[in-house]
């Protein structure tokens, strides 16, 4: 029998566990020999190979990849008979400690010789790979079996010599893990997000891949990302969403902070702490406003110059709703292509490696330096009593202080802040949900009526009478206005814009430029050509003359009060020169998301070549009399349609026209529908 010094020791214990564990372990060993005390948990007979949870004796132990696992030899080389996880007795102990001090011993029954020979054969026999060398046979197959692997049989020697020390419990897998017999492939699809190897053995047992639902496609739309809360925006999904957006900031703009805000629904707050939760994880600064309007978002972040920001809110849709607009610097917002480009982030998991913001979010309010902004920029020549409705949404933070604050008498309808928009839903666009608004106008004797919807950026008017007013004539009251400080500027309108405010524009020496719907287009192009003024038909109202392209509600509202006080005549006497045609409502044709484009550009195959068109969102459709304007919506699943008209028997003619290019896609929804010309003395009469 050969000698088996310390140094050997030391090396068997270098072989199994690296340099730095093998040196604990001979230092342990040679206190034992020396007849040093031990610490406790090597006095109670636990071995090396030992798992959590004690298996009855007897019970084969199974790996995932190798099957039954072969019993530890002891220490002399002889094989134990015992199970090693039953309960040595106490001669037993005695007799391993006296083995393990020894520099050599004997053992009883037949010893077989273990060298590198019968380290290969043992390794051919087993599939091992055909080495002698006993570490590159455990490299090799490291993380079948915790962080070293099954052992080798140069490793089972080392083991034996070594002593039954235990290794640390996270370098283990659990008996019942070994129990599930070999290990199914993993399945490999763009859900599975993949842990490089040097985690997986830091962690203590393999893991393929992490989970994540696959994040529905439909919801990233043109603008924004919007979706049925709990359902198809879950905290989940807008968790991801914000730490690739993130990440799409940093990479793209080397962003380092960001701003996060949220409207009044009752799904905002979890979806709140999402976002805010992902983006600190990508490692940026953020500040936290809560509940704020969008506009005041978009002026902190440009005041402040952050790196980009998110608010949640899903603006004028139900309440079932709710949607992220993601901003980057400057406060612009993603176009179509970059919010895909966030999607793609967020489904291959390709997030940025950072260590979060251990310092809390910022919390700091703009609110007073926009208040004195609004001051300082607008003033009113004369008195005037506005009622207000922001529809208990979060223009209420900001719109009636707003008004009041130059000075105006404001009378509140709905300004109590409250989640789920009890009384209505604030969309000015949509006539019925001002008609309470023009009732109040009415009945106090008011010069108009402001209505806001659920996030603040979008503007509805009523006038002295009740009369509710379209957004494209709200755009071309405020393009007079900046026509008399900018003569013969360009002004950007909707391709659904009337046939009236294209040619008072005109009238008032300015330049109509048309452009396809959507708030984040109007205000890319506005600040890359210099444009000054643009007016969306949904109702936003940007501002590009010394102001930072902003949609903004309220700033619209104090340039229209500031137009009103400037002279003696009421707001309808501003409108009083603009031709009056047989228009419709935006009509909603509900259609799948799935269909939609497909279904409008069949529909404009059949005009084609017939009339004129122009083909920029959808297609707009000019008649000699009138027009229609049939485009999908990209933020729900309708078609978007508005006719006008010069004469009501012209209104029909193109409806029907329209109804039969329809008639043979029977994805969309004609049914009930209702698509008649707005009355003639206006949107509506309020009743005194």
């Amino acid at each position: 029998m050969v000698h088996r010094g310390a140094p050997d020791r030391r090396r068997d214990a270098h072989a199994l566990l690296g340099p730095g564990r093998g040196r604990f372990l001979h230092d342990r060993l040679a206190k034992r020999s020396a007849g040093q005390p031990q610490e406790a948990h090597l006095r109670r007979g636990h071995g090396l190979g030992q798992l959590p949870g004690r298996p009855r004796p007897g019970a084969a132990l199974r790996n995932d990849r190798r099957g039954p696992l072969r019993r530890p030899a002891r220490g002399d080389g002889g094989r134990v008979r015992r199970h090693p996880h039953a309960r040595a007795g106490h001669d037993e102990r005695l007799r391993r400690r006296a083995r393990l001090a020894a520099p050599a011993s004997g053992g009883r029954g037949r010893r077989r010789r273990r060298g590198p020979r019968d380290a290969g054969a043992r390794a051919r026999r087993l599939g091992w790979p055909a080495r002698a060398d006993a570490r590159h046979a455990s490299r090799a197959r490291r993380g079948a079996c915790g962080e070293h692997g099954p052992a080798t049989p140069g490793q089972d020697a080392a083991r034996r010599r070594a002593g039954r020390l235990r290794l640390p419990r996270l370098r283990l897998q659990r008996a019942r893990d070994h129990a599930r017999g070999p290990a199914r492939p993993a399945r490999v699809g763009p859900a599975r997000l993949a842990i490089p190897q040097a985690h997986r053995r830091a962690i203590g047992r393999t893991i393929g891949t992490v989970e994540h639902p696959p994040l529905p496609a439909h919801i990233f739309r043109a603008y924004d990302v919007r979706g049925l809360a709990g359902d198809e925006l879950t905290a989940d999904v807008v968790y991801r969403t914000a730490r690739a957006h993130g990440t799409f900031l940093q990479r793209r703009f080397e962003a380092q902070t960001a701003i996060v805000a949220r409207d009044s629904r009752p799904s905002s707050p979890a979806l709140y702490d999402a976002a805010l939760r992902g983006l600190r994880e990508c490692g940026l600064r953020v500040t936290a406003l809560g509940l704020a309007p969008s506009p005041l978002l978009y002026y902190a972040l440009h005041r402040w110059g952050l790196g980009g920001g998110i608010v949640v809110t899903a603006s004028h849709n139900p309440v079932e709703f709710n949607g992220l607009k993601l901003l980057r610097e400057e406060a612009m917002p993603l176009l179509p292509d970059e919010i895909q480009a966030v999607r793609r982030l967020a489904e291959a998991g390709d997030f940025t490696a950072s260590t979060p913001d251990p310092a809390p979010p910022i919390d700091r309010d703009p609110s007073p330096d926009y208040l004195e902004m609004l001051r300082g920029r607008f003033r009113l020549e004369r008195p005037l009593k506005i009622a207000v409705d922001p529809g208990n949404g979060v223009a209420t933070l900001t719109g009636p202080p707003a008004l009041r604050a130059l000075g105006a008498e404001v009378v509140g309808l709905h300004t109590e802040l409250l989640e789920g928009f009890p009384h209505h839903l604030p969309d000015p666009q949509e006539p019925g949900s001002m008609r309470e608004l023009a009732a109040r106008v009415v009945a106090e004797g008011a010069d108009l009526g402001i209505a806001w919807d659920g996030d603040g950026d979008r503007v509805g008017l009523v006038d002295e009478t009740g009369r509710r007013y379209d957004p494209d004539w709200i755009a071309a009251l405020l393009a007079r206005d900046v026509l008399s400080r900018h003569p013969g500027a360009r002004i950007l309108m909707d391709l659904k814009s009337s046939r009236s405010p294209i040619a008072d524009v005109r009238g008032h020496g300015g330049e109509p430029v048309l452009a396809r719907t959507g708030y984040s287009i109007f205000r890319r192009r506005m600040r890359d050509e210099g444009i000054v003024f643009g007016g969306e038909a949904s109702g936003h109202m940007i501002f590009g003359e010394e102001y930072p392209c902003l949609d903004d509600g309220v700033f619209a509202a104090c340039a229209i009060a500031r137009i009103v006080s400037a002279g003696p005549e009421p707001l309808s006497a501003h409108f009083a020169g603009m031709p009056r045609y047989v228009t419709s409502n935006e009509i909603k044709l509900p259609c799948p998301d799935a269909a939609k484009f497909g279904v409008a550009e069949a529909v404009a195959d059949a005009f084609r070549g017939r009339y004129e068109m122009l083909e920029v969102d959808g297609a707009r459709v000019e008649f000699p009399d009138g027009w229609f304007h049939l485009r999908a919506s990209n933020t729900s699943p309708y078609l978007s349609l508005r006719i006008e008209a010069e004469t009501r028997p012209a209104f029909d003619e193109i409806r029907a026209a329209v109804w039969d290019a329809l008639a043979p896609h029977a994805e969309v929804t004609l049914a009930g529908v209702a698509a008649e010309p707005l009355p003639p003395e206006g949107f509506f009469a309020a009743a005194p």
